[in-house]
């Protein structure tokens, strides 16, 4: 079974930002701060889960449109819906895991974000080649507010 790692190194108002790695493809990733896991507000809980081949929706889950294929992050405690997809800026996930390219971007009110983030999913979809599971192990690599 695949593994994909997520190491956070970067921690701020902004956001969380993380390197995501597997099968030698490498991007950065943007998640919401560390809100003591509260659904649709915080960034997933360091651990080891399963990824399961989904849906992501265009709305507030289920209930929106289908969009595209994408990856969930299952069992997270008190947590459904979780997906890793498109986002450029902390703003654009709900609870989720946005994917990019180059690290750290400014838009034009000077937040940060990844860029490339519809490219960059693309390539990772490409590498996960159709695994309708994997194992994802989140990570922190420095000391800071999201440690354990």
């Amino acid at each position: 079974m695949l593994v994909v790692t997520i190491e956070r190194d970067i921690y701020s108002t902004w956001g969380v930002f993380g390197r995501l790695s597997v099968k030698g493809f490498e991007c950065w990733t943007v998640e919401r701060p560390w809100v003591n896991n509260t659904p649709n507000v915080s960034c997933v809980p360091c651990d080891t889960y399963v990824l399961k081949s989904a849906i992501h929706y265009s709305g507030d889950g289920p209930g929106g449109k289908p969009d595209y294929r994408c990856y969930e992050v299952q069992d997270v405690p008190n947590r459904t819906y979780i997906h890793i997809h498109i986002a450029n800026f902390a703003r654009h996930v709900k609870g989720c895991i946005g994917l990019g390219g180059t690290p750290l971007w400014f838009d034009k009110d000077r937040t940060i974000g990844v860029p490339g983030s519809a490219a960059t999913f693309k390539r990772f979809m490409e590498t996960m080649d159709g695994a309708e599971k994997a194992i994802l192990v989140i990570k922190n690599t420095s000391h800071g507010i999201l440690d354990k």
